[in-house]
């Protein structure tokens, strides 16, 4: 009778702790809980996917990250969860990445094909759900712009998109997954600081907001970067960043404890908050940019350089809906509301060429902006004119007020307005809501200077102009160099585009003299 044949031992792996990692790849064993997992992609190559990132916290409550490269996604991204707890064999550690760093752990955890994945037998181990960084203001202030570790942010939630939150606001959700969330949040200690959240996280925060019976009182973001952003220092939240409510976790159920023992739940004023930021021009065609569009206000410096000849100034708005009304064959028409038979008011519409040091953009100011400007009502403009001229010599387009000439040459601060149309618009224009005030164009350094300065800054930033408004920046082009280059290497062309005025055969024609000088009031 033959020997059974003996059955060949299972191999035993040495079990490690996060503390025990060294670099290289390894056989050993380590057990942990999964935190978090998010897409790492890199948005200068048109959102490319770098891999799947991973937090990870061991025994000890110490916090690795994992990372698994695009080829392997399919086969661990069913398999890993947020809070469940596995084993790891066969796996790469890398050193970990400088910027945008999620982890105080030296090495990466990389998955690879070799490695083996399971589910812990034992789900009620002694491990972590959570482990948090945080820091303070005075903390994210001094590190602004400079692409390090990303920390956390708790706080007092004052206000959401500019609205108070005894106000009950409501969040625009019409399946627009990537629209922007601003949120204004008082941390224990320092000033109230503005936090803009986008894309997966802001799709995150208007769930957790519409499933709220009530407004929330706390609020703790992850992983956020401190940009620098009109002189001031915001956050703006990365693909890893993540949002916790009231009781959520344990550390915003303290807080609210905090904030209720000392009865510092208090209500804000929004304007004294939501204070609009300066930026010149070239910085908003940055902001318009961005692969995500977002409805945005700001203060500009700009000197007025022209007023459009060539085009109405004017147009008659629906009183309903303030949009254009059109001439039907017997009456206005408002497609916008869909009324046949609408009230029109005569609204100011002008287009303006305007400049500061730098860069020239087109403006259009609105109706509140144009009578600050002249000083009438267009409305009354008009009906002077026609009063002067009779309504047969009036005709459909009235010559342009001299008083508009006159604001030639001069330099205001314009409050002006992005909108979604603006990110995707063939001719740019920015739309002016008000003139705050008169003003004068920073002065220019001398070119000595401007040549020091452009040397300085040589090695950190590129020979364009200021990179404030990169505020969904790589996160994860950067992040993932080190482990790309340890496995493989993804290949592609960076797309560069400009903006610029191009001179139309329109504005290539003679313009027709159709000044006029207006009745003295």
């Amino acid at each position: 009778m033959a020997a059974s044949a003996s059955k060949v031992p299972a191999p035993v792996h040495r079990k490690l702790l996060f503390n025990d990692v060294e670099s290289g790849l390894t056989k050993d064993e380590l057990t942990f809980r999964v935190i978090h997992l998010w897409e790492a992609r890199n948005p200068t190559k048109g959102g490319l996917l770098m891999g799947l990132e991973v937090l990870l916290i061991d025994e000890q409550g110490t916090v690795i990250q994992g990372f698994i490269a695009p080829n392997r996604i399919a086969r661990y991204e069913g398999k890993l969860k947020p809070n469940i707890i596995y084993r790891l064999t066969n796996f790469f550690a890398t050193p970990n990445k400088t910027m945008f760093r999620v982890t105080d752990h030296k090495f990466t955890i990389c998955f690879t094909d070799l490695s083996i994945l399971t589910q812990h037998p034992q789900q009620s181990l002694a491990i972590d759900v959570h482990r948090f960084r945080f820091h303070t203001f005075e903390e994210f202030d001094a590190n602004a712009d400079k692409k390090g570790d990303l920390y956390d942010i708790i706080g007092h939630l004052k206000l959401i998109n500019g609205q108070n939150l005894h106000d009950h606001p409501v969040l625009e959700s019409e399946g627009n997954q990537k629209r922007g969330v601003s949120v204004h949040l008082q941390p224990r200690e320092g000033p109230i600081v503005n936090i803009y959240l986008w894309d997966n996280t802001a799709a995150e925060f208007r769930k957790k907001i519409q499933a709220s019976k009530t407004p929330p009182v706390v609020l703790l973001v992850t992983t956020v970067n401190p940009k620098t952003l009109g002189g001031k220092m915001c956050l703006t939240s990365m693909s890893s960043s993540r949002v916790f409510f009231d009781a959520d976790v344990e550390q915003t159920t303290e807080y609210l404890t905090r904030l209720r023992d000392n009865a510092n739940n208090v209500s804000v004023d929004a304007s004294e908050i939501t204070k609009v930021e300066t930026l010149t021009i070239g910085e908003i065609f940055q902001f318009l940019q961005k692969k995500t569009a977002q409805k945005a206000n700001f203060h500009c410096v700009a000197t007025i350089d022209a007023v459009e000849q060539l085009k109405s100034w004017y147009y008659i708005a629906c009183t309903t809906c303030n949009t254009k009304a059109i001439r039907g064959p017997t009456s206005l028409v408002c497609n916008t509301c869909n009324n046949h038979n609408p009230i029109g008011v005569i609204k100011y519409q002008v287009e303006i060429s305007v400049s500061d040091n730098d860069n020239k953009a087109t403006f259009v100011l609105l109706d509140d902006a144009g009578t600050q400007l002249i000083g009438r009502k267009a409305a009354e403009i008009v009906e002077d004119y026609v009063d002067a001229v009779g309504v047969g010599g009036a005709g459909d387009n009235i010559p342009l007020p001299e008083s508009l000439n006159g604001a030639i040459a001069k330099t205001y601060i314009f409050k002006v307005k992005v909108d979604e149309y603006n990110f995707s618009a063939a001719r740019q224009t920015i739309t002016v809501t008000k003139i705050v005030q008169p003003a004068d164009l920073p002065k220019m350094p001398s070119p000595n200077t401007r040549a020091e300065l452009e040397d300085k800054n040589s090695d950190t930033l590129p020979r364009t102009k200021s990179t404030k408004w990169d505020l969904q920046m790589g996160d994860m082009a950067t992040s993932t160099n080190t482990i790309a280059s340890s496995e493989e290497k993804t290949q592609g062309k960076n797309k560069k585009t400009s903006l610029g005025s191009e001179e139309t055969d329109e504005n290539k024609r003679p313009r027709k003299n159709t000044k006029y000088e207006e009745p003295t009031p």
